[in-house]
């Protein structure tokens, strides 16, 4: 795994693994912007 920092929000920081993150069949973004995880 690895973090990753949201374009949007330089705020928003976590941990995915680079396949999720690169996968073209399911791209996925930063979880606070899409209100899947509460900011720590």
């Amino acid at each position: 795994k690895v973090w990753w920092k949201c374009k949007s929000n330089s705020n928003h920081y976590w941990e995915s693994t680079v396949n999720s993150r690169t996968n073209p069949t399911n791209l996925t973004g930063c979880p606070f912007c899409a209100n899947k995880t509460p900011p720590r």
